[in-house]
């Protein structure tokens, strides 16, 4: 089978009062793999439960993420049913994790809440609650191993600090395991491995002792019984089969960390930390010789300082003469402005003139032929009519726009006898509901007799169906439309005339334009 996996918490016989909260996850099947989840607040493995493959590995930081118990109830929801849930806090996990209470309560937890720095543990699945359900807390200053059983075991081994579990017939199983360590107060460091006991290569030949990894220079194997222990040194560290123990990387000689270190004495040791230190001292010399160069380096830039000083004196003398010319030309325009008043008072008579003659212009009487008629257009275009995107609503009279020229029926009204536009009014007859409405009571005010323009800015069938009995009195034929389609008409409020005109066209097929020459009444 290999080697076991080795949840790692703390080497060494004595360690310092720990600061930190360490978390490992391990999954033990008939090759073994392992999960590490490193991080402040709730971590979360999830395991395919068919297969025991790690599928996923979470950290959500409950004490520092104000937004992290929303995130851990949203990834819960979507961890697949069925699947096996790992949950270990580590260091603080309590301040924002209420979010999420009624999700951990899905995968079977029973408590409420949990305290400031406690630790807590979860082997659960997703869905339902099973018989290898476990979950432990413990308050701070305290740390624990929570451990689940698959297969018939019957052999138990100590696992630090008095708990136990059993591990001999593990083949076809998926055994999950979860270490949670406190960290708060004092107390000694402990190392905690999981044994395997059909894993034993390591081992062969070998009595009780620690001996070097074959292939891995950052484990060593602790011999017992004829059971093997893997163990890993810490991070930088190498194994030293000659002093057993872990030492510092460059000090241990191995190569890049493949095969057995090459072992080397203390004295060695202190002879390759003296080459160090006398490195060091030839730097401190080359450190020496460049602090010289930049002296000289400085006495140079001084030179350069003196120098640019006498370039100022001479740039000061410089300024004295440009100020001579900036008075000589003070004086100019002091002359100029003189000259600016002279020629104002000049344009003020100018003013005067023209004002007397305009006065004339307008005693002069010039006879003013009356209209007879007025030339209007209509211009209506839907929101998908081509050259025309987004549409148009326009009213034409002579040569004027008048129309609001926006969504809906756009109107104006034009006085028949003056031929002045009397009025201009927009109803979004697609965005308002009350629109048809509005149109309907707006055409009862207008006179009779008056003149009415009507164009359909992008869409208007909508809310129209209101004002469908007055568009008809107007002499409309067709006035409701159907969306989008452009429509226009010429007529009269209280009579048909000769010279109205009405016109549509269907959507894409705009726009619809018309013109009229409309008789005034003389």
């Amino acid at each position: 089978m290999g080697s076991c996996c080795v949840g790692f918490l703390e080497a060494g016989r004595k360690c310092q009062p720990f600061t930190n909260l360490y978390v490992a996850f391990v999954t033990e099947m008939s090759q073994c793999s392992c999960s590490p989840v490193i991080g402040r607040g709730i971590n979360v493995v999830v395991v395919e439960e068919t297969s025991g493959q790690t599928e996923d590995s979470q950290r959500f930081d409950t004490y520092g993420d104000p937004e992290a118990g929303v995130k851990l109830r949203d990834y819960l929801r979507a961890v697949t049913p069925g699947r096996v849930v790992l949950i270990a806090v580590k260091d603080e996990g309590s301040k924002y994790a209420a979010d999420a209470t009624e999700e951990l309560q899905t995968l079977g937890t029973t408590l409420p809440t949990l305290g400031y720095r406690e630790s807590w543990a979860l082997i659960g699945k997703k869905g339902s609650k099973t018989s290898w359900f476990v979950e432990d807390r413990r308050p701070s200053y305290s740390y624990y191993l929570v451990k689940s059983h698959c297969g018939h075991w019957n052999s138990v081994y100590a696992l630090g600090n008095g708990v136990t579990y059993n591990c001999k017939k593990m083949l076809g199983f998926i055994c999950l395991l979860m270490l949670v360590a406190t960290a708060s107060g004092q107390g000694t460091g402990i190392v905690i491995f999981l044994l395997n006991s059909l894993c034993s290569l390591q081992c062969e030949g070998h009595s009780d002792g620690v001996f070097a990894d074959l292939e891995d220079c950052t484990v060593y194997h602790l011999c017992h019984g004829g059971r093997d222990y893997q163990i890993r040194c810490p991070d930088g560290y190498f194994w030293n089969d000659d002093v057993h123990s872990c030492r510092l990387a460059d000090i241990a000689q191995c190569c890049s960390g493949q095969g057995v270190c090459e072992a080397t004495s203390y004295a060695e040791d202190v002879t390759m930390l003296a080459g160090r230190v006398q490195t060091l001292e030839a730097d401190s010399t080359d450190v020496q010789g460049q602090v010289n160069s930049l002296s000289t380096e400085n006495t140079a830039l001084r030179t350069q300082l003196t120098s640019l000083q006498g370039e100022t004196d001479n740039l000061t003398v410089e300024n004295v003469a440009l100020r001579t010319q900036l008075t000589s030309q003070q004086g100019q325009v002091s002359s100029l402005t003189a000259e600016n008043a002279a020629l104002r008072t000049q344009l003020t008579s100018l003013q005067v003139t023209a004002a007397d003659l305009q006065d004339q212009l307008n005693n002069i009487s010039v006879p003013v032929v009356p209209r007879t008629t007025i030339s209007v257009k209509v211009v209506s275009a839907g929101y998908d009519d081509p050259g025309y995107l987004g549409g148009r609503g326009e009213v034409w009279v002579e040569g004027v726009q008048y129309a609001m020229n926006g969504r809906g029926y756009n109107l104006v009204v034009v006085n028949e006898v003056t031929g002045q536009m009397e009025d201009s009014v927009r109803f979004d007859t697609y965005g308002d509901p009350a629109a048809g409405v509005s149109l309907r009571d707006f055409l009862r005010g207008v006179p009779k007799g008056r003149i009415v323009l009507i164009a359909v800015h992008d869409e208007g069938s909508r809310y129209s169906g209101d004002a469908m009995v007055e568009l008809s009195s107007l002499g409309a034929f067709s006035p409701d439309i159907a969306h989008r389609t452009s429509w226009a008409m010429i007529s009269k409020k209280g009579s048909k005339t000769s010279w109205f005109v009405e016109d549509e066209r269907d959507r894409y097929a705009g726009p619809t334009v018309i013109e009229s020459e409309i008789p005034l009444s003389i």
